[in-house]
C-alpha cells in the first residue's frame, strides 16, 4: 500500500473519523506507514508507544520512531526528541543531542525550540555571550513570533550581553513589557524594576508599583517584598 494513505487511514480509525474507532487497527496502519518511512506516521507510532494508547508504553520504541521522524526532518518530532535526550527518557541523557535536535527544529522555525536551544546554550556559557551568538538570533526570531518565555530571555540576554548600551536597556524594556502583557511573571516584575529605576523606560513610579502588583499577585516573593516597601 501508499504510505501517505495508510496513514491518513491509521489516522481516521485512531480518532474514529468517519469509521468506527479501532486503535489496534490504527496503530498497525502507523507501523505499515512508517516502516514505508512515512515520517508523520512515525511520529504518530513513536506517540503512541510514548503514551501507552492502544499498545503497551515503551518510551525506548517511542525515542527510535521519534528519531525516524526526526532524521526525515519533522520539526515536531525534532523538537520531541531533543526534550527526551534532555530528560534521559527511553534514551541516555545526552544535552549535546538534545541541542542537536533542538537546532534542526530551530532552523526549520520552531519557536519552541528556538527558545530551549537558546536557554540551553546560555546554561553551558553563562559568562560567555561570546558563545551566545545562535541562541541570540533564535530567541530574537522566537519572541518575533509572540513566544512568551523567548521575549522575556531575549530581553535578559540583552541587559547581560550589551551591559550598559542605552539602546539594548530600550529593547530590553520593550520585550519585558510584551511578555508581560503575555502575563509572564519574572517579565512583569523585571519592567517593575525597569519603570523604577528608569532603565530603558521613563522612570515612572505609579507604573512600578502597578507592575510590582501584579507580579506579587501571581505569587513572586521579590515583588512581595518590595510592593511592601512601598506601601510601608
Amino acid at each position: 500500500g501508499h504510505p501517505d494513505a495508510q496513514n491518513a487511514l491509521a489516522t481516521r480509525y485512531f480518532t474514529g473519523n468517519g469509521v468506527a474507532q479501532d486503535t489496534a487497527r490504527a496503530i498497525r496502519y502507523f507501523r505499515m506507514a512508517a516502516d514505508g518511512l512515512q515520517r508523520v506516521a512515525a511520529y504518530n507510532l513513536a506517540t503512541c508507544y510514548y503514551n501507552g494508547d492502544g499498545i503497551q508504553q515503551d518510551h525506548a520504541l517511542a525515542v527510535q520512531y521519534y528519531r525516524q521522524a526526526a532524521d526525515a526532518g519533522l520539526a515536531k518530532a525534532q523538537l520531541l526528541l531533543a526534550e527526551l535526550y534532555e530528560a534521559g527518557e527511553g534514551v541516555e541523557k545526552d544535552i549535546g543531542m538534545a541541542l542537536h535536535y533542538w537546532k534542526l527544529a530551530a532552523d526549520q522555525g520552531d519557536p519552541d525550540a528556538q527558545n530551549a536551544f537558546a536557554e540551553t546554550t546560555i546554561q553551558q556559557h553563562p559568562d560567555d555571550p561570546d558563545q551566545w551568538g545562535d541562541a541570540s538570533k533564535f530567541l530574537a526570531t522566537a519572541a518575533e513570533q509572540g513566544h512568551c518565555d523567548a521575549q522575556y530571555n531575549f530581553a535578559e540576554v540583552l541587559l547581560t550581553s550589551k551591559q550598559g548600551d542605552p539602546d539594548s536597556l530600550v529593547q530590553a524594556a520593550r520585550w519585558f513589557t510584551r511578555a508581560a502583557d503575555q502575563g509572564h511573571v519574572l517579565a512583569t516584575y523585571n519592567l517593575a524594576v525597569c519603570y523604577k529605576h528608569g532603565q530603558g523606560v521613563r522612570e515612572d513610579q505609579a507604573e512600578a508599583s502597578h507592575y510590582f502588583e501584579l507580579a506579587a499577585n501571581a505569587g513572586h516573593a521579590a515583588a512581595q517584598y518590595a510592593l511592601a516597601w512601598r506601601r510601608y
